[in-house]
């Protein structure tokens, strides 16, 4: 660590990581963010990122392609991935001093969550940096920003300005009162079953593709590399997992790789992050590397890391209170960042003040608006509050809402009746029955799950023959969803088990007309082969849709799955869809086909009988394979 700045700083220098590609918005947004402040606030001009064509701080000739070129990472290749993996931690010589032959003397490095071999080599050669970082401490009003600095000097001034640890707990105190008198009142009106953690380890689950797992050797570390720690933790417990919400599929492959290391079953937690770190409940965590277990610290939770946090932070002690360390991030209010007062005060507080110290009061919530990273705290404000339902129902939702109970109410003779051969009962062998989203067959969760990650988050649409809802409970994970579902029994099951703030459902047999060009999006998942008039079902499908909106919907394959031969199981379908007529009822109603996917989901017995697959992971969608189930994403044009 260097024990002092240039007096005056002489310049600033935006270096991005050059290798990973995947976070660039928010690196040139923070970037963009705090150049006009630390101008203000010290007089230097820190430039942008030497990718861009704007002018950057680099020694002239640097190439950013060139020096991807010599780590040998290629970007958009298939292989980028692993090219990043392996050189996160460490970094060929080639590159390396390709890099830093054009920093310029006396420079300050300005990065965003910089990669260890670049720390690393900064340390090794004497160059100060200063990064920044998201605070994995989520539940403050706002979010915090970490910084972390190789000079001492610069970690002192940081110090003077953090945020306290008393700040700190105040805030956790805060939300776990709210949180558990929200609890207690939803309780007390017996809407809501929450689950029993007293006494269990809950493991947190994370991406494939966070950056925190990768080992010093490349690899992606997994729940199995700490087994035997793991296998320990859960002796007497019962073991519940929280999968990363933007991980549902490998969440299933991490699950019962959990099964096998601790010898039981483990239970999907459906509580969001801060009711479980708010419950008086003895729950202890676990996981890898998630920043959860550092927000547990300040919610009195015992917490298992098992390898290392990705933004270690700084925790005052007695011994190490103000005492330099490069390899902690000190926490600032998101909106010091945007103060000139702020930056003057960390890189030149030898010279003049700057006219404006800082902006007026933000609002509440600007990191999190600003930066759009909400996290599980987006629960924490919408979950059950009656101003996200008024705010759903005043924007729109009202309207909807009549509609339905219109739908409703239309008398048997004018269409809403039982169809002849169709058998509408929860128990007829067509639905789902669970009211755990964890017990319901892999295949249909699959479906889901692959339309979940295809949809853009937000908006509002409508999930047609929904069955109990459990597809729609996922789906209003992050949009507004209408389930609707003949059934009046799987609608009630639903009602009871998968409504969400953000969903609800009604019970309506089709023929039905739905509001035309309504909807963001429609859902309409083995659906079709269920209505005689196939098309005439698609057709009102592609009717409600607004301009540009988006229409997933899936059907059984007729080259796999002849309905002709196997109509004694399918006896609810009315035919099977070949691949080309799939393709062609798509194209017929001027959709544009963006994506599709095939899925197996039968063995065939001796005698020729289809059987559910016995392993759940061969049910998996395979993009731009046919299969014996086809699911397409497509939108409609929009208006000129």
């Amino acid at each position: 660590m260097t024990t002092s700045c240039p007096t005056p700083l002489q310049r600033i220098v935006c270096l991005p990581d050059l290798l990973r590609t995947s976070q660039r918005r928010y690196t040139h947004g923070f970037f963009d963010l705090v150049r006009e402040p630390i101008r203000q606030g010290s007089g230097l001009h820190i430039g942008h990122a030497p990718e861009t064509p704007r002018p950057h701080g680099l020694a002239a000739g640097f190439d950013a392609e060139h020096f991807r070129q010599l780590a040998g990472v290629q970007l958009g290749s298939t292989t980028h991935l692993s090219q990043l993996a392996a050189n996160y931690h460490h970094l060929n010589e080639a590159a390396e001093d390709y890099l830093f032959q054009h920093v310029p003397a006396d420079s300050l490095l300005l990065t965003m969550e910089i990669p260890p071999w670049l720390a690393k080599g900064c340390l090794q050669r004497g160059i100060d940096f200063l990064d920044f970082a998201i605070s994995p401490l989520r539940f403050g009003r706002d979010l915090y920003a970490a910084l972390r600095t190789s000079n001492a000097e610069i970690f002192k001034r940081l110090h003077a300005q953090a945020v306290t640890p008393e700040e700190i707990q105040l805030e956790a105190s805060t939300l776990a009162a709210n949180l558990r008198m929200h609890k207690a009142g939803l309780q007390e009106l017996q809407q809501f079953r929450f689950q029993d953690l007293d006494g269990s380890l809950l493991f947190f689950g994370q991406s494939p593709l966070d950056g925190s797992l990768l080992a010093p050797d490349g690899r992606a570390l997994q729940c199995s590399d700490f087994a035997d720690r793991l296998h320990a933790l859960s002796q007497g417990k019962n073991v519940f997992y929280k999968s990363h919400p933007y991980a549902q599929e490998f969440a299933e492959t991490e699950i019962q790789a959990l099964q096998r290391i601790v010898g039981k079953p483990v239970t999907t937690c459906q509580q969001n992050t801060y009711q479980i770190l708010s419950t008086y409940e003895d729950v202890e965590l676990a996981s890898i590397s998630s920043g959860v277990l550092q927000e547990a610290f300040w919610f009195g939770k015992t917490a298992h890391t098992l390898f290392q946090p990705f933004v270690p932070l700084h925790i005052p002690t007695q011994q190490n209170d103000g005492v330099p360390d490069a390899g902690i991030y000190q926490q600032m209010h998101f909106q010091q960042l945007l103060s000139p007062g702020f930056w003057h005060a960390i890189l030149s507080p030898q010279q003049p003040a700057p006219r404006l110290a800082s902006l007026p009061s933000l609002a509440h919530n600007h990191a999190r608006a600003t930066l759009d990273q909400w996290w599980d705290y987006s629960k924490v404000m919408t979950w059950e509050r009656p101003l996200t339902q008024e705010a759903m129902l005043r924007g729109g939702g009202a309207a909807l809402r009549q509609r339905v109970e219109k739908l409703e109410k239309i008398p048997p003779s004018e269409g809403f009746t039982s169809i002849p051969g169709h058998d509408f009962s929860l128990h007829s062998g067509e639905r789902q029955v669970a009211t755990h989203y964890e017990d319901i067959r892999a295949d249909h969760r699959y479906r889901y799950e692959w339309v979940d990650a295809q949809l853009p988050e937000g908006g509002f649409g409508i999930d047609t023959f929904c069955g109990n809802g459990y597809g729609t409970w996922q789906l209003s994970k992050r949009r507004h969803v209408w389930g609707i579902d003949g059934s009046v029994e799987a609608v009630q099951l639903a009602q009871q088990h998968y409504r969400t703030p953000q969903s609800f459902f009604s019970q309506a047999y089709y023929p039905f007309s739905l509001p035309k060009e309504s909807f963001d999006f429609a859902v309409s998942l083995e659906s079709v082969e269920h209505v005689k008039d196939g098309e005439g079902f698609f057709a009102s499908l592609v009717q409600s849709l607004k301009p540009g909106g988006l229409l997933c919907f899936s059907t059984p394959c007729e080259e796999k799955l002849p309905h002709a031969k196997f109509s004694d199981i399918f006896h609810f379908h009315h035919k099977h869809y070949s691949f080309e007529e799939t393709q062609n009822l798509a194209l017929a109603h001027g959709l544009e086909i963006l994506d599709w996917a095939g899925q197996d989901v039968y063995a065939f017995l001796p005698n020729g009988k289809p059987v559910p697959l016995a392993d759940d992971s061969a049910m998996r969608l395979q993009e731009k394979t046919i299969g014996q189930f086809l699911i397409f994403l497509c939108r409609k044009a929009c208006s000129v």
